[in-house]
């Protein structure tokens, strides 16, 4: 009987859809822009493959993203279900706006955008193309 009730428990765990907790993704720019984009992409791709049943996109805008990035490092500080949405605006408007809090401060999980190849700079020019880096021309 026990046996019986063991597996009765077991196959109606298993029937249930197994959902991880809430995710809370913030993107700190207002709605409408990019990162707000990417971050409701994201929501819909966490719900449609069944990862969590319930997703919230937060909008923070302001500096550039810093604003967003101060909030979540001081609400969400080392919280697995939350995520936030940045790229290289931020990486600037950190430096321009001598953010007290930086990328230092998050843990990059994945990234969405291509790299720039050191060796296809947008600053070079082959030899044979006859054209020269302004700065050389100038000089």
């Amino acid at each position: 009987m026990n046996k019986l009730l063991l597996a009765a428990l077991v196959s109606g765990a298993l029937a249930v859809p197994a959902y991880a907790a809430d995710y809370t993704i913030m993107a700190p720019a207002a709605p409408g822009g990019g990162w707000d984009q990417t971050a409701r992409t994201m929501q819909e791709a966490l719900q449609a493959e069944g990862i969590s049943g319930n997703v919230q996109v937060t909008n923070v805008p302001g500096a550039g993203g810093t604003i967003g990035l101060a909030q979540f490092v001081n609400q969400y500080n080392a919280n697995p279900n939350a995520l936030i949405v940045g790229g290289y605006v931020m990486v600037g408007a950190i430096l321009t706006n001598a953010s007290p809090v930086s990328l230092a401060n998050v843990t990059p999980i994945a990234r969405l955008t291509g790299r720039i190849r050191r060796d296809r700079g947008a600053c070079r020019f082959r030899a044979q193309d006859g054209r020269r880096p302004r700065r050389q021309a100038q000089g």
